[in-house]
């Protein structure tokens, strides 16, 4: 059962880290492909369990569907597959997790079973440039053409049942508000969270107030908004992030927290910079601040989720 009203003193949720660069440091490599791992829905759909289970392993309690990269027209050109065939790949993403949270149950007989998270990413992250590191894209797409390219893909994740929706790494407000709107109007009424992308300790990528954004996500979404917050952001950025919107924060709704490495990406290029090492006290100030599912993204290892557990596990019996 995913929590609704949560109140901020209630436990932490771990989530997982970062499923495509995981599975490139098991020999799965993405970084070639347009799809990243989402390709690897035909190639390999094993290995994909395969890091599921490993963050379960590691203790995490959410996990995210291998989607945020998936796309209609993104499978259609680069697998050769058809209209139907792609939105069946977007939908076994979620059959996947769903197996491997399973699998864990069986073998892990964990206290509660896992949560499955619809991993969902931003429209830049078709372009496979970045894009979802600046959001400029969304000066050039209208609201109705970001409508039109997400809505099939938020119908394809739904039809196995996720227990929510993640919107990820979101770089801009104008597209955020049409996520917020889609989720809103759909029949299911999916419990979800979304997470922008930040490029300081005050702003979106795009360069809107984060402030701003937690304020437009709780009026849009009211009960079904389970968390707003920042992934595949800087550590040292996430703070000030939490700081900046937390007097705004509704009791009923928890911050999201699930940062990269602090490293950073660039297409053509790949990952460079210093990784920065998450310790108890940005954990104690981002759970002080309200954040309630806590984990990793890009370059975040099972090894680094299984240290997150045991900070955790140190700070409930403190």
């Amino acid at each position: 059962m995913v929590p609704g009203s949560k109140g901020r003193s209630e436990p932490c949720y771990l989530l997982d880290g970062g499923l495509a660069t995981t599975l490139h440091d098991m020999g799965y490599p993405v970084d070639e492909d347009p799809l990243w791992s989402a390709a690897y829905l035909q190639k390999n759909p094993d290995a994909i369990k395969r890091v599921h289970l490993a963050f379960l392993d590691a203790g995490a309690q959410v996990i995210s569907t291998a989607s945020y990269q998936a796309n209609i027209e993104g499978f259609k050109k680069h697998l050769n597959v058809s209209q139907d065939e792609a939105r069946s790949l977007i939908t076994s993403a979620v059959k996947l997790a769903h197996d491997a949270a399973d699998t864990f149950c069986r073998d892990g007989c964990p206290k509660e079973r896992p949560l499955i998270a619809g991993s969902l990413g931003p429209y830049g992250a078709s372009l496979h440039d970045g894009s979802e590191y600046h959001g400029c894209y969304v000066d050039e797409v209208s609201k109705s053409q970001l409508m039109d390219f997400h809505a099939p893909h938020l119908d394809a994740l739904l039809l196995e049942s996720p227990d929510l929706i993640a919107w990820e790494t979101i770089p801009a407000l104008k597209e955020a508000i049409v996520l917020a709107e889609l989720t809103a109007a759909h029949d299911k009424k999916p419990k979800t969270w979304i997470s922008f992308s930040c490029r300081n300790s005050t702003e979106t990528n795009h360069g809107e107030p984060f402030l701003e954004c937690v304020k437009a996500m709780q009026d849009l979404l009211g009960d079904q908004l389970i968390g707003v917050g920042v992934n595949c952001t800087a550590p040292r950025h996430v703070t000030g992030l939490l700081e900046s919107a937390s007097h705004a924060l509704n009791p009923n709704v928890a911050f999201v927290v699930y940062p990269n490495s602090g490293e950073t990406w660039a297409a053509g290029v790949g990952w460079s910079g210093q990784k920065e090492i998450l310790d108890e006290g940005h954990i104690k100030e981002w759970q002080d601040l309200g954040a309630t599912y806590i984990g990793g993204c890009c370059r975040v290892s099972p090894d680094d989720i299984k240290q997150m557990k045991r900070i955790l596990a140190s700070r409930v019996q403190q």
